[in-house]
């Protein structure tokens, strides 16, 4: 069993009408040793029968520059045990969690300068990939392209648009965001089936968020070559 670790609160935003962003500091250890594409575990107040507490796992949001602070980025599900918990909490509140864990999300350890790579992220599933996208960004000597597409219901959901922006005015990015209920606008999946992105079978593809669209692109990505080595998957719910 994983030692349990703890964190206190030190700083939390809402970002939209349902997504909130918090930020803890660590406790015990001092530092949290990670990596980006790495999840923990938190462990809520509330008991399951056994006494055991409910817990749920949640992708660090925040890149890997400071090792003595994490941030978790999450929807406010309404009734939901986990969330409801997390946006309750207050200013110097704690929180034991285990990890980070996560063995098949991850950058290569040496990037290739010419590696192109492709992240697919629905809803809050940029936390997910912001680590990977803020270590290629800071990677002067890599000089491949990487392709961003984030799928969000409305424009109302997009948050950080400022660091989206910063990215997609790096000649190396190419950042498109999908509305699907706005007018005109497409699920991330039919827009890769419809051939709206476009695909490198020489790419590395990291896809992150709903299961069912993380199947049905990843189903596309084959038909046109990707091999089955190149799809790394982060599926938050189905």
């Amino acid at each position: 069993m994983a030692a349990p670790r703890t964190a206190k609160l030190i700083a939390k935003q809402r970002l939209t009408e349902n997504v909130h962003e918090l930020t803890f500091e660590m406790i015990d250890p001092a530092e949290l040793g990670y990596d980006s594409g790495k999840y923990i575990i938190v462990a809520t107040d509330v008991l399951k029968e056994n006494g055991t507490p409910v817990k749920r796992a949640y992708s660090i949001a925040s890149p890997p520059e400071d090792q003595g602070m994490f941030k978790l980025c999450f929807k406010l599900i309404p009734g939901g045990v986990a969330t409801n918990f997390l946006v309750n909490l207050h200013a110097g509140d704690e929180i034991r969690f285990s990890g980070p864990w996560g063995k098949n999300f991850h950058l290569p350890a040496e990037i290739d300068p010419v590696q192109s790579f492709c992240f697919v992220g629905s809803g809050t599933a940029l936390s997910a990939v912001h680590g990977h996208l803020w270590r290629l960004a800071r990677d002067s000597s890599w000089r491949g392209r990487a392709r961003f597409y984030w799928g969000l219901r409305r424009k109302a959901d997009l948050y950080h648009a400022e660091a989206v922006a910063a990215l997609a005015g790096d000649s190396r990015f190419r950042v498109e965001i999908l509305y699907s209920d706005e007018p005109g606008g497409k699920m991330l999946d039919r827009a890769f089936e419809e051939g709206a992105c476009e695909i490198e079978p020489r790419a590395l593809h990291y896809l992150a968020g709903n299961g069912n669209m993380i199947e049905s692109v990843t189903q596309t990505l084959s038909a046109h070559g990707v091999d089955v080595d190149r799809i790394f998957k982060e599926i938050y719910f189905s």
